[in-house]
């Protein structure tokens, strides 16, 4: 076995760069000078995509070519009540048994510890292995924007290895398609003096919306908008929405939300009675599924500039009306996820109220008529979608050389029957593949849990194992 030390030691290091999506040039400008620090031809785009060209090792040199391919950015996730900034911030690294994680923050091992794997091979002189074209993406948490940027024609080969999976054991061979839609509700306000009532939505489980999203776990950003809506079934009235948040992407299943709600003195006592009961009928739903929930409700006097009892009415059934979560499972693997949509982000301008949705589906026709009747029922409302980072899913394709070999290496390596297996998470696959129909492809990666979240963490004996298994991959290309 060999040991996976140097590739923890860049996984530190990149965890030491700011790095959230949308902030690349610190990251990519690293990969960058790594290269050019071992002589190594590398070219940096204007979408911040880095791709570095590794020869062959020694009788190799002539062999076709291999594509190993990562992303730069992560999702900043933080933990109720930690200070962090993503931009500027480190991340604090722990490590405890066989486990790494960052503490009050999610960790980036999605895809920090791709991107190691990637550079410490890179710097092996020990491994062979066929010439290489490793391709590091910027922004694709936020709709592969940077695959979808990269010029694919300096780029071809016939062979990919993804490394952006997050299980051992398993190989990924096909994942779905997505689109962004952020919704618009055009609202009213008016003053509204006497009592603010916030309300707080904590301890959800949260998670990726392509790894967790059929588990039927509850979205935070929905309560409020479930709340209200019992107040008003139940015959109250005269309150407006003050302040509505929470989410931290698109793809991350919320765990938190709040909203405030701006009431008259007379009607105080009535509302926050009205908003308890609305509460206890959430927790009784969500009791087993959702154990670590809590809804507190506090109150003190004041006055907000506050959507109108329409405006706030309807923003909420709007949430309501809105389909999330799981919509049908896969005909093409068992267990799998087909079309979904999670509500990922919302909040209150001075005149809108936000929403913004990640659709996903392995079927594109599943996706399109996703998004129009997405787009139709924001309609009824009187407000817009707008849809961005589309991006194409990767067809599943069966018994493919790279399978067969990765299957076998597995099987030299640990003795075990590699699992084949498909995603309902995003793979930057979909956009090579649409571009090579006929590449062959796999995704591989260490086992880490809770992706996108604070407590995302990283099997470090599973980093090991990968690690072994990615260069006895390589010794047999």
């Amino acid at each position: 076995m060999r040991s996976a030390d140097s590739v923890m030691r860049y996984f530190h290091e990149i965890c030491s760069i700011p790095h959230p999506s949308f902030q690349m040039e610190e990251i990519s400008d690293y990969c960058v000078n790594f290269a050019k620090e071992r002589g190594l031809a590398v070219t940096k785009d204007e979408a911040c995509n880095v791709v570095i060209r590794v020869p062959g090792t020694s009788s190799r040199r002539f062999e076709p070519p291999v594509i190993l391919q990562a992303h730069l950015d992560m999702v900043p996730a933080v933990a109720a009540g930690v200070d962090f900034d993503f931009s500027k911030d480190s991340l604090k690294v722990v490590e405890e048994d066989d486990w790494i994680f960052a503490e009050g923050t999610s960790l980036g091992a999605d895809d920090g510890i791709g991107v190691a794997l990637c550079l410490a091979l890179i710097n092996s002189d020990d491994i062979p292995h066929p010439p290489l074209i490793c391709v590091f993406t910027a922004n694709e948490e936020v709709g592969m924007l940077g695959a979808k940027a990269l010029d694919m024609s300096s780029i071809k080969a016939s062979r990919m290895i993804n490394l952006d999976h997050c299980e051992e054991g398993s190989i990924v061979i096909g994942c779905a398609g997505g689109a962004t839609a952020e919704l618009t509700l055009p609202i009213e306000r008016k003053e509204i003096t006497g009592k603010l009532i916030r309300i707080e939505i904590t301890g959800m489980k949260g998670g990726h919306s392509g790894e967790k999203i059929h588990l039927g776990g509850a979205n935070a950003l929905r309560m409020p908008g479930r709340i209200i809506r019992e107040m008003v079934y139940s015959g109250h009235a005269g309150f407006g929405l003050a302040e509505y948040g929470g989410g931290t992407a698109e793809n991350a299943i919320p765990k938190n939300s709040f909203c405030v709600l701006a009431v008259p003195e007379e009607n105080a006592a009535a509302i926050q009675e009205a908003a308890e009961a609305a509460a206890d009928i959430l927790r009784a739903r969500w009791r087993k599924k959702e154990p670590g929930m809590k809804i507190e409700i506090t109150s003190c006097d004041g006055s907000a500039n506050a959507l109108t009892f329409e405006s706030t009415r309807a923003f909420a059934r709007l949430i309501r009306d809105m389909p999330n979560g799981l919509m049908k499972m896969s005909d093409e693997m068992l267990d799998l996820p087909e079309t979904s949509l999670n509500l990922g982000k919302g909040w209150l301008t001075e005149d809108a109220g936000k929403l913004v949705y990640l659709l996903r589906s392995s079927v594109d026709a599943e996706k399109e008529r996703l998004k129009t009747e997405v787009e139709n029922i924001v309609k009824d409302y009187g407000g817009t979608a707008e849809f961005s980072s589309d991006y194409p899913g990767w067809p599943i394709q069966l018994d493919s050389p790279l399978q067969n070999l990765a299957g076998m290496v597995w099987k030299w390596e640990t003795d075990e029957t590699l699992e084949i297996t498909a995603t309902h998470g995003g793979l930057e696959c979909g956009v090579f593949a649409a571009a090579y129909p006929d590449m062959d492809i796999i995704s591989i990666g260490p086992t880490m849990l809770d992706i996108h979240t604070s407590g995302e963490r990283l099997s470090l004996s599973s980093v090991e194992l990968v690690w072994n298994f990615l260069t006895q991959m390589m010794e047999q290309l």
